[in-house]
């Protein structure tokens, strides 16, 4: 009989099954139920990235019409993918559709895709009456409308997700929440997943669906839920954990589910060198190193991520400004809000007041005005709004907005998106305003900035 290998237990990065946590009862999961089974409903599922929102959306409506942000360029572009989605007839199609029952001819595959129960309400409407040779002309918003008033009507659910809807224009984002306001109207579900602090962005776009939006937050995972993905796993390899090791692992994996199994899996096979399923109970024992062991997980993005804020915008023929700090170390301003960031966990989320406290405690001087730290918290952010291969030009002073330095780049595919960012700072955001995205990212300034400072 084969054995279980560890790697197909512990699995950062790739679908997890055996050590699978159902979040169920989690608050999240029965808010969103609670929404997709009424019906009607403009939702934003808000939460940092790789905390399960998409997952989460998918297996609560597992027939949804999903559509990526960044494929979104026009309210027509949605529309003719939904329509799409229903089998409708594009404008592009060389046919003629004639009557009711060849204008719904999408019913017939309602089955194929499965929306709701909707899919056996139907019967035998299998095809569509067509005359080739010429070119049909349907309505793909008005064709979608009718057609989820007739699911809905007919007793079944259909429910639209836009995953990363932030990547969506500013000014798309507004008209087409507007246009998908007759959707929801006509008893369709509409889940916006985006990040924490665009919370209110979609109810401040529909004013007029008083008491028909709500908001689902996905939080980072508590430890206790990330001990579980340990407790499930040791089992299946034989190995048992007297020291408590997973509950030490899941407290330094920032909410993230995939730190946890990225943990684990350093720890069973680096540490333990465990390799498969055990044929007796083997004790695990802990690193002799932790600060080492930590290091061993590594996220290479991430690392690129920090490297490239330490950096900050590159300045041409001179060198940035200096601050001593207290423990002998010579900082310019990017190296110091780093450093800064570390001794504060860092926190996914933080106030800029609490950063300042932090890099007063540090600086010689006391005074962390010196190192306007608005000002380069707000080109750390611009430098996350690009792919990490966007290229900039020198600068002629440290605070030339990063903005005016990015250069074209032939390299840089914009039918691939905008890159999810992993750093925000967000002025005008009430309380917190300095935003890490990215697990992996605080992850690294944890335990790999010491490094990459020096």
């Amino acid at each position: 009989m084969t054995k279980i290998q560890t790697s197909d237990v512990f699995t950062p990065g790739k679908n997890t099954t055996l050590t699978y946590v159902d979040r169920r009862d989690d608050v999240a999961a029965a808010d969103l139920r609670k929404h997709i089974r009424r019906g009607g409903w403009l939702v934003s599922v808000v939460g940092p990235t790789k905390m399960g929102k998409t997952v989460l959306a998918q297996r609560e409506a597992p027939n949804a019409f999903v559509v990526q942000g960044h494929a979104i360029r026009s309210v027509d572009e949605f529309f003719s993918k939904f329509a799409g989605y229903f089998g409708i007839p594009s404008e592009k199609s060389q046919s003629t559709v004639s009557g009711d029952r060849s204008k719904w001819g999408f019913m017939a595959r309602l089955g194929l895709f499965g929306i709701g129960e909707a899919g056996s309400d139907f019967g035998g409407e299998t095809s569509l009456d067509v005359s080739a040779g010429t070119t049909t002309t349907v309505n793909p918003e008005q064709a979608s409308l009718e057609a989820v008033e007739i699911i809905v009507g007919k007793r079944g659910r259909v429910t639209v997700v836009i995953d990363d809807f932030h990547f969506i224009p500013r000014e798309v984002r507004k008209s087409l929440v507007q246009a998908l306001k007759p959707v929801a109207y006509a008893g369709a579900t509409i889940i916006l997943i985006t990040l924490p602090h665009r919370r209110a962005e979609t109810t401040d776009l529909v004013s007029d669906m008083q008491g028909r939006t709500a908001t689902v937050e996905v939080t980072p995972w508590k430890e206790a839920e990330l001990a579980k993905i340990a407790s499930l796993g040791f089992p299946k390899l034989n190995v048992v954990d007297p020291s408590g090791l997973g509950d030490r692992l899941a407290a330094s994996s920032y909410g993230s589910p995939q730190i946890m199994q990225h943990l684990c899996l350093e720890l069973v096979e680096t540490v333990n060198e465990i390799f498969e399923e055990q044929n007796l109970p083997v004790p695990l024992v802990e690193p002799s190193d932790w600060l080492e062991f930590h290091r061993e997980v590594r996220d290479e993005g991430a690392i690129k991520w920090v490297q490239k804020f330490i950096g900050g915008p590159p300045v041409r023929g001179q060198k940035r400004k200096k601050h001593d700090l207290k423990d002998g170390r010579n900082f310019d301003g990017y190296q110091v809000i780093i450093a800064a960031l570390k001794e504060l966990g860092p926190e996914l989320d933080l106030s800029v007041p609490n950063l300042n406290a932090q890099i007063d405690s540090m600086l010689k001087s006391g005074k962390s005005g010196e190192v306007t730290v608005g000002g380069k918290l707000a080109q750390m952010s611009e430098l996350a709004s690009k792919p990490l291969k966007a290229k900039l030009r020198e600068a002629d002073d440290e605070d030339v907005p990063v903005s005016e330095l990015f250069e074209a780049d032939a390299d840089l595919d914009p039918a691939a998106g905008l890159p999810q960012p992993v750093f925000e700072y967000v002025p005008d955001d009430v309380g917190k305003t300095i935003h890490i995205l990215e697990p992996y990212v605080a992850y690294t300034v944890r335990w790999h900035v010491d490094n990459l400072l020096s």
